[in-house]
């Protein structure tokens, strides 16, 4: 068991000889004039994304063909360019969920980048797709609240950048980065990772120009009397959803100026205790945190009493440097930590659970997503950002019933009150309280039965997780309390309280 609670075993001792490796290539020299010209490029890029349209000379029907033109081959439409496009939410008719950079859209199928795999789906299968903000413009946004100093940070936006195939703004940032950073490992590590997928995705010189560029079509208004829930894709293109507003002082909805959720550093620190060592995580810790480590643990037999094994450990993989960072103990390097994707627990919870049942079932607007609800209140608003994703994991986790349970059986997940209380109450082991409006229940079980896949779902994701749970010790003020205040019951031998004059 390692000190932070979890039943993860350690990593094998390393061998006292490595096979030798085949070298990696040389790293280019950092161009100088990176950092200067930063600016300038981010502005181009922008401009060229929304001007690209305007630009492109529009087909001449009186043009008069070429007295022999030449056979076209015939190409498949071409994607559209990096700077056009699109990440984008798919909704599937069977209640999955998929988000990833939408290369191609047509009347038949749907290609949608997903971690770097191009995934194609049947058009027939798709109710919805949900067109998410431009990356440029997301990206402007996030690079304005990262401080220039902050390394560890502006790796991540490096990476969120690299996955959105935007590779070549990333590759500048990248490269602004270890300007500032000449001595970091895991900054020059990361330009090479960065240059290796800038490689990739540039397009072949050699290949022909595609004949119909392919485009996304706009979406189409709909009308007041329009469904809600149109089952054409092509129409149900949605905006990302905008931050709403409340001015008056008696609405008690849930918004997102006041229903906390946990901030990046507390996410992060998610991350550290959920981490499985053992599938190789992308990890960043500082030379100096190791530095760190070494002279605050320097008594503990874990720590290498000669200077060449501190060498040594200076040079070792951030994953067996965070194993021993869990060895010793040492809570208090855990946030010094940088975990830059989401460990598999939580893209298990993200993609099986929260998507398709905690979303879609639990927290709605005429249940736990209204203040009506009572203390269990979730997050909603951004239902795909990490902030909604990793406060609503932690609320499951913290939230305590009347009776004092938890909602989460780890050690028999099918019998979680989370579950019991989504069944219908004939079957239910916990049946759900009455929501009575009106007079009436309004309660709706969110399960069919112990068949639904979203229950089996639920329970194959609760084994993931480590055992024992740990305790994250954050500073969190939930918008309602976790813990149901108990009652003052008065003791009948206590004495009277004095009268006091009027």
């Amino acid at each position: 068991m390692n000190a932070h609670g979890r039943d993860q075993p350690p990593l094998t001792t390393k061998p006292t000889s490595r096979p030798t490796a085949k070298p990696l290539p040389r790293p280019a020299r950092t161009r100088p004039f990176a950092a200067a010209a930063f600016v300038l490029t981010l502005g181009c890029l922008t401009s060229l994304a929304t001007t690209a349209a305007a630009d492109t000379p529009a087909p001449n029907p009186t043009a008069q063909p070429s007295s022999a033109p030449a056979p076209a081959p015939t190409l498949a439409p071409a994607k559209p360019a990096t700077s056009e496009l699109r990440e984008a939410i798919l909704f599937t008719k069977d209640g999955r969920v998929f988000t990833g950079m939408l290369l191609v859209q047509d009347p038949e199928r749907y290609v949608l980048d997903i971690a770097g795999v191009e995934t194609t789906f049947a058009a027939t299968l798709i109710d919805r797709v949900r067109l998410l903000a431009p990356v440029l413009d997301r990206y402007k946004e996030m690079r304005e609240t990262v401080p220039a100093d902050d390394v560890e940070r502006r790796a991540e936006l490096v990476i969120w950048l690299a996955d959105r195939r935007q590779a070549e703004l990333a590759l500048l940032e990248a490269e602004v980065l270890l300007a500032r950073n000449p001595k970091s490992v895991s900054a020059k590590r990361l330009l090479d990772q960065v240059r290796t997928k800038a490689d990739l995705l540039r397009p072949d010189p050699q290949a022909l120009p595609a004949t119909t560029p392919l485009t996304t079509p706009p979406a189409k208004p709909r009308s007041p009397n329009t469904a809600e829930s149109s089952t054409d894709p092509a129409t149900a293109l949605e905006p990302e959803p905008q931050p709403e507003s409340s001015t008056d002082p008696t609405d008690a909805t849930p918004r997102v100026a006041d229903f906390p959720v946990l901030n990046s550093k507390q996410i992060n620190l998610v991350k550290v205790f959920e981490v499985d060592l053992t599938q190789n995580p992308r990890l960043i810790i500082p030379q100096q945190v190791i530095r760190d480590l070494i002279e605050q643990y320097t008594a503990s037999p874990l720590i290498p009493a000669t200077r060449s094994g501190r060498d040594e450990l200076l040079r070792r993989p951030p994953t067996e440097v965070l194993d021993l960072i869990y060895r010793l103990k040492a809570r208090d390097f855990y946030e010094r930590v940088q975990v830059l994707d989401h460990p598999a627990s939580m893209r298990r919870f993200r993609d099986d659970v929260h998507r398709t049942f905690i979303l879609n079932a639990c927290a709605t607007s005429g249940c736990h997503a209204s203040p009506e609800a009572g203390r269990f209140v979730l997050a909603t608003f951004r239902p795909n950002s990490d902030p909604t994703l990793y406060t609503n994991f932690y609320i499951l986790q913290q939230f305590r019933t009347a009776a004092g349970e938890s909602l989460l059986n780890f050690d028999h997940p099918e019998r979680s009150v989370l579950i019991q209380y989504a069944l219908p109450r004939d079957i239910a082991r916990q049946r759900h309280p009455q929501v009575l409006r009106d007079g009436r229940d309004h309660w709706r079980p969110a399960l069919s039965g112990p068949e639904d896949r979203r229950l089996q779902a639920t329970v194959d994701w609760l084994k993931t997780l480590y055992r024992p749970r740990p305790d994250y010790e954050m500073d969190y003020e939930p918008f309602r309390p976790f813990v149901a205040p108990q009652p003052v019951i008065p003791d009948p031998k206590a004495p009277a309280a004095p009268k006091v004059e009027r």
